[in-house]
Formats: structure tokens, sequence, C-alpha cells
């Protein structure tokens, strides 16, 4: 698995206070509070890659999108493996 950017410790102000919401936490099959998440800086490409070392039959995804407000957290997922792009319904965010 890999992310870019990787998390919010690649930010030169986070040096001294390592961030725990980490890549790692994206698979690590705990989801009860906000330690369990990914979370990295905004840029204009924001990515994860997952790959597997030979073909895997994949029945679910589950993506998890925590965000403080209705402004902040994931707007487009697209699974290209898939050919599709799944955008959230509005009406069903919370802040």
């Amino acid at each position: 698995m890999h992310a870019e950017p990787r998390d919010l410790n690649v930010l030169p102000e986070n040096e001294s206070r390592k961030d725990a919401r980490t890549l790692d936490k994206l698979i690590d099959g705990n989801n009860l509070d906000f330690t369990h998440s990914w979370l990295a800086p905004f840029t204009e490409t924001n990515a994860i890659f997952v790959c597997f070392d030979a073909a895997v039959a994949i029945s679910r995804l589950t993506l998890w999108n925590y965000a403080k407000t209705p402004a902040r957290g994931v707007r487009d997922r697209n699974a290209p493996g898939h050919r599709c792009t799944v955008k959230p319904d509005p009406s069903r965010t919370t802040s």
C-alpha cells in the first residue's frame, strides 16, 4: 500500500510530534476512534494505491469518510480497476 502524500508526518512541522493517523491504520481493522484513521495534508492529487502480487477477488470495499465538517473529507472516490467513480450523496453528509 502506498499513499501520496503518505500522512501528516511528511510535514516539517510534524517532525517533533508524530501524528498517529498513518497509512497502516487503513487496514488495521479498528474503526472505533480517530487514531485508527489516515490523515494526509490536502493536495490536488491525494491518492492511495493498493497493489497485489497476483489477481485478487475483492468482494467488498468499505470506505469510511470521517470529516468534522461537510467542507472537509473525501468528495470523489475512484476505483480504476473497476472503471467506476463513486460520489457521496450530499444529503447524507453530516456536520
